[in-house]
């Protein structure tokens, strides 16, 4: 029996180690472009404005570049992940890779040429194909025990926090370049097609196949109602409620961060950038301290219960940056609040991905997996479009209002626990 145990063990770490290094570079060129999405809809000398185009209009296209992807999301994220499960997690990696070099080769032309509408496609074809989280945690189902997957689900965020904090270094170091009279902003996103290659050629030839053999007699319309079914359940449907509290304020922050320390404290692209990579180094810290230290002492509802608190602490500190009539006051509280907001965001998400994962069977792995990120893209698409709304009335506003989701949470946390279900 321990033979048999440790085989298996040995068999999941190796299939986690290719989907790693698979994931690592995938998410290294989804997050290149991000710091640069600000500037390429703020900064004066964008090809994509002329130089005296207003703060609301540049606000109003932002909101829409940056939630484009996430409302095609919205519809690509259940199917991928549906698809995976029919298909196989393999054949979705390589074709999703592929898909983020289109975007970054649409994209560029876009910038060359000025044209908002072409970028705009660009956005398009990234919110089909940048989603490949659900897959990799289907991976991770498919391979881990139920007392491995949390840790397996950590190293996962880790790597991914990792790739998110790249990749912004390098779109933000090489958004102004020497070459940028001639290509304007378009390095970072030929950076981003060189890495999807790559992404493209590990998941193709290095990763292999885990999902079970079970899953190919299904259907698609089967998938489809499985997944609805799933929605369905009690447990599925509180934790769906909890990760849609969290990432209304996570994405309201995350998002507009970006141009409101452009417009407030005049960040330059290498500070934007630098200042979106720092939140992913304290998303893999705090993904460490997870993996090996806070779930040895405590449950994943109560760790999700304390990592609110440590979210909303962070979220207020950047409120009084926003207040503070000290410009040096304000700068320090902006990047002190970046810590326990990052924090409490990936404990949280760890949490409601493994409670997702030990709600179901392992042949619906896929499934919930897509439920989950089909919540993330409604909200972030949602808050994105909202977002844009309100960063035309001040800058500020969408960061005055995160909290909220954070809020909400607890007080759905506590009516649970006054009904005995927490």
């Amino acid at each position: 029996m321990n033979f048999s145990h440790r085989s298996k063990q040995n068999s999941a770490q190796r299939t986690i180690l290719p989907l790693l290094t698979v994931m690592l570079f995938t998410h290294i060129s989804v997050n290149i472009t991000f710091p640069v999405m600000t500037l390429l809809f703020f900064d004066a000398h964008s090809r994509l404005f002329s130089p005296d185009t207003s703060y609301a209009v540049r606000s109003f296209f932002y909101g829409i570049g940056i939630g484009l992807p996430h409302l095609i999301n919205i519809v690509s994220v259940s199917f991928l992940s549906l698809f995976s499960d029919h298909f196989g997690r393999k054949r979705l990696l390589y074709i999703s890779a592929f898909g983020i070099f289109i975007f970054s080769v649409i994209s560029t032309y876009g910038i060359l040429v000025g044209s908002v509408i072409t970028v705009l496609v660009g956005c398009m074809i990234n919110g089909i194909f940048s989603r490949t989280n659900a897959i990799a945690q289907a991976v991770v189902a498919d391979v881990a025990g139920t007392e491995r997957k949390i840790t397996y689900m950590g190293y996962l965020q880790l790597v991914l926090a990792i790739g998110a904090c790249i990749g912004p270094l390098i779109g933000g170091f090489s958004a102004q370049n020497i070459f940028f009279n001639q290509i304007n902003f378009a390095l970072p996103f030929l950076i981003t097609g060189l890495f999807a290659w790559i992404a493209f050629l590990l998941a193709r030839f290095y990763f292999q196949e885990t999902k079970p053999k079970h899953a190919t007699h299904h259907t698609l319309s089967h998938l489809f109602i499985e997944a609805r079914a799933l929605l369905q359940k009690k447990e599925v449907l509180l934790i769906s409620l909890m990760l849609f509290c969290f990432q209304l304020s996570w994405s309201l922050y995350y998002q507009y961060i970006p141009p409101f320390i452009k417009n407030q404290f005049a960040f330059g692209s290498h500070s934007i950038g630098l200042f979106i990579a720092l939140i992913s180094v304290w998303l893999s810290i705090a993904t460490l301290l997870t993996i090996h230290i806070f779930q040895k002492n405590m449950t994943l509802r109560r760790l999700l219960f304390y990592s609110a608190y440590v979210s909303l602490l962070g979220l207020l500190l950047t409120i009084c940056s926003v207040v503070t009539p000290l410009h040096s006051m304000g700068k320090f509280l902006l990047w002190l609040g970046a810590i326990p907001v990052a924090a409490g965001d990936v404990i949280a998400y760890i949490c409601i991905t493994t409670m997702y994962s030990n709600a179901v069977s392992v042949y619906n792995q896929g499934a919930v997996m897509g439920i989950c990120l089909f919540i993330v893209s409604v909200t972030w698409s949602l808050t994105a479009f909202l977002g844009g709304l309100m960063s035309a009335i001040t800058p500020s506003l969408p960061l005055m209002v995160a909290p909220v989701g954070v809020l909400c949470f607890l007080i759905l946390w506590r009516l649970q626990c006054v009904q005995g279900e927490v």
